[in-house]
């Protein structure tokens, strides 16, 4: 394994960067145009993909920030994952988390939406969503 990874989208399509994460304390930020997880002894950069996921299955406590689009986003989380996306046909997204202990999703938009079960808010915080 790399201790710095990066990889681009660039020649178009629908592109998925799967990333996950490690034994220690690692921490994801996601926007949809960059998605970034570091550890202590790790950097993976993901840029333009349309679809990214993180998985947490080694770790302790993975924590996730999500960050919306300027556009109308949803999002929707349950159990231990969630997701935030945008349909729209030219920014188009999503981004995935499974498994972190601790997740804060922003939004920045009146026409977000979101489907949260009551027993996400465990683990995930809702910031500035309407």
């Amino acid at each position: 394994a790399f201790p710095t990874g990066e990889a681009h989208s660039a020649a178009g399509g629908i592109d998925v960067a799967e990333l996950y994460d490690s034994p220690g304390d690692d921490v994801f930020h996601a926007s949809p145009h960059s998605a970034r997880l570091q550890g202590a002894t790790f950097d993976n950069l993901a840029l333009s993909f349309h679809t990214v996921s993180v998985h947490s299955e080694a770790g302790d406590n993975d924590q996730g920030y999500l960050f919306d689009s300027a556009l109308d986003d949803h999002l929707e989380a349950a159990d231990d994952w969630a997701w935030l996306s945008s349909d729209d046909p030219e920014l188009g997204f999503l981004i995935a988390v499974a498994g972190l202990e601790y997740v804060e999703a922003s939004s920045s938009g009146q026409n977000d939406t979101h489907n949260v079960a009551p027993e996400a808010l465990d683990w995930l915080v809702l910031l500035g969503w309407p």
